[in-house]
């Protein structure tokens, strides 16, 4: 079966995915909403980002992923938004500035998020290669509960733009992360061998619209994909 031939209002069986709650609040209301109106007979199973969730892909257990950090090189991916971090602090934190210095991170707790293997996120990769080593802090598995948690608190959570605007979360304010903090990729990986799997390309090309419509981020450049960079968007 071609892509041209597949449809989905016809088709069924199963998607499974793994994802994070940024990725549920930010890309989910429309990549589910597109999903269920093409497609009846098809189920959609979300599963959170874990320890072994590259290894899920390898061997098929989920059909694929969404992780903004170092993935196998064999996987292909397709970038879907370009992404930055804010920092959520008390209202009655220490810190006032409107934009955190490397030196701020490096002076309080941290509200990190870990899921993966190595329990880093790609906030606690960046202040590793800043040299910040914040004091004992808190370790939970999603960011919203990151953000949550720095109310009462000397804990700082570093997290996506985009969720915070979703979020309406008391006794917090918004700072600027440092400047040296860079933008990110936000990617969907997948097996190759899915590639031309045309349940599978009908489903990417659900999640690129939904990434291509979201109100543009700090750097809207073209997208890389694929483990050499070249994979089109149609693949």
């Amino acid at each position: 079966m071609t892509e041209d031939d597949f449809d989905p209002s016809t088709a069924n069986g199963q998607i499974r995915i793994a994802a994070s709650d940024y990725f549920l609040a930010v890309l989910g209301n429309a990549v589910f909403s597109a999903f269920f109106e093409q497609a009846q007979g098809i189920s959609l199973v979300v599963e959170p980002v874990g320890p072994t969730t590259f290894d899920d892909l390898e061997r098929g257990r989920v059909d694929m992923a969404f992780v903004p950090t170092s993935a196998p090189p064999q996987m292909s991916r397709h970038v879907l938004f370009t992404e930055d971090h804010v920092c959520v602090l008390a209202e009655d934190h220490p810190l006032t500035r409107d934009r955190l210095t490397p030196a701020d991170l490096g002076a309080y707790p941290h509200a990190g998020v870990a899921a993966l293997e190595s329990g880093r996120m790609l906030v606690e990769a960046h202040l590793e290669r800043l040299g910040i080593r914040p004091p004992a802090g808190l370790t939970v598995p999603y960011f919203a509960a990151a953000a949550a948690a720095v109310r009462g608190t000397r804990l700082i959570a570093t997290v996506p733009r985009r969720l915070v605007g979703l979020l309406r979360e008391p006794g917090v304010r918004v700072a600027e992360a440092p400047e040296r903090f860079p933008s990110f990729d936000y990617p969907m990986l997948w097996h190759p061998r899915l590639t031309g799997d045309p349940a599978h390309r009908w489903m990417r090309s659900l999640l690129i619209r939904a990434g291509a419509a979201l109100t543009p981020g700090p750097d809207t450049g073209a997208a890389r994909d694929g483990p050499s960079g070249e994979q089109s968007l149609s693949e």
